[in-house]
């Protein structure tokens, strides 16, 4: 009977976790050094003390019941988490985890996703990628100090001095009505200051900054609309009922044909998305390869190749077609 952690066999716990994510007795066998019977044994011996039946063989595989499926994630989180104080403190890249960025929710959003797939590329012989949304700088911020994510993408810097920044790169967003009420106005500023302008309900962060840019140019907008959804407002801003924000870097020629995008003269409204992460954290395989990312002017070499995770996972080619 289990009644406290020292009665656990981690050892065993971990045999059971590396047998569930192989569904595989023999494979995992190879993995840790062990003969398949010794391996067997030791997860009946799991299963008698935690009086449970963890796996079910169905046509050569070990598939986990509920009760396994249960324990199997719970362990996935131990020894993720190992792994991380592994690569942490260890001079070799370990890596064998999930990386888990932060990403806040912005019309220029996509852009950051962009970077996030080319970095996973780079990171893929070392483990998976998981992304979460955040809806401001602040959650981002807490998250990253709490350890919750490994590093971060935000539409400012995360101030703290524990963290490090660096820019990702710089964006254009512009304006966007229709052709027809653009047409009707002799000055863009007075185009802004009359006709309502719609900003994210959400995304307080670029609605400060548009806001600001538009401060600078001395135009006020009289009227706004807030709401949830981008796509009501293009629809709103194709009809000649408001200015909405639009990125020059989302080429869409069915929408492009139906609005009038424009910026302000020469003053082309620039947004940046920075990528943050501890100090702390530095050594990580997951952090040396962001900053490897951030270095590249061009996709990873591999970016286009289909064959990635195949070559990384030794799938062998009786397998393939």
């Amino acid at each position: 009977m289990i009644s406290a952690l020292k009665d656990i066999n981690w050892n065993q716990l971990y045999y059971f976790y590396e047998v569930g994510r192989r569904q595989s007795i023999k494979e995992a066998a190879k993995t840790l050094g062990l003969s398949s019977p010794t391996l067997s044994e030791h997860i009946k011996k799991l299963e008698a003390r935690f009086n449970l039946t963890l796996f079910q063989k169905k046509s050569r595989k070990f598939v986990l019941t509920s009760d396994g499926q249960e324990l199997f994630f719970s362990c996935r989180e131990i020894f993720e988490n190992g792994r991380r104080i592994i690569d942490n403190i260890s001079k070799h890249s370990v890596g064998g985890y999930a990386v888990k960025i932060g990403i806040q929710e912005s019309l220029v959003e996509s852009l950051g996703l962009q970077f996030v797939s080319e970095y996973n590329d780079l990171f893929a012989p070392y483990g998976t990628v998981h992304t979460i949304r955040e809806t401001n700088a602040q959650k981002l911020t807490i998250g990253l100090d709490k350890g919750e994510y490994d590093w971060v993408i935000s539409l400012e810097p995360i101030k703290s001095r524990k963290t490090q920044n660096e820019c990702i790169e710089s964006y254009t967003l512009g304006l966007a009505t229709s052709p027809e009420i653009f047409s009707r106005f002799k000055k863009k500023e007075d185009l802004l200051n009359t006709i309502p302008l719609s900003l994210s309900n959400w995304d307080h962060s670029l609605n400060k900054l548009v806001l600001d840019y538009l401060g600078e140019h001395s135009i006020f907008p009289e009227e706004f609309i807030y709401t949830d959804h981008r796509e009501f407002s293009i629809h709103l801003a194709e009809r000649g009922r408001c200015i909405t924000l639009f990125p020059f870097h989302q080429p869409d020629a069915f929408w492009e044909s139906r609005l009038k995008i424009f910026t302000l003269d020469q003053q082309k409204f620039k947004i940046k998305l920075y990528a943050s992460w501890r100090e702390l954290s530095s050594n990580m395989i997951s952090i040396q390869k962001l900053k490897e990312c951030l270095k590249l002017k061009n996709k990873p070499f591999h970016y286009n190749d289909q064959d990635l995770l195949i070559d990384i996972a030794n799938i062998p080619e009786e397998k393939l077609k």
